[in-house]
């Protein structure tokens, strides 16, 4: 499911482990989203 929004569609097939710095930081900057939200939701 990760793969869905992170633009992994440029990797090749045969390249899987490589991530581009590209993808490297969008990942990030969801997973910075994510626990932002999920703090924010906890001290509802």
């Amino acid at each position: 499911m990760s793969n869905a929004a992170g633009g992994s569609k440029k990797n090749q097939p045969n390249d899987a482990n490589h991530v581009s710095a590209e993808t490297k930081a969008h990942q990030k900057r969801l997973t910075e989203q994510n626990k932002q939200e999920h703090q924010a939701e906890e001290r509802k």
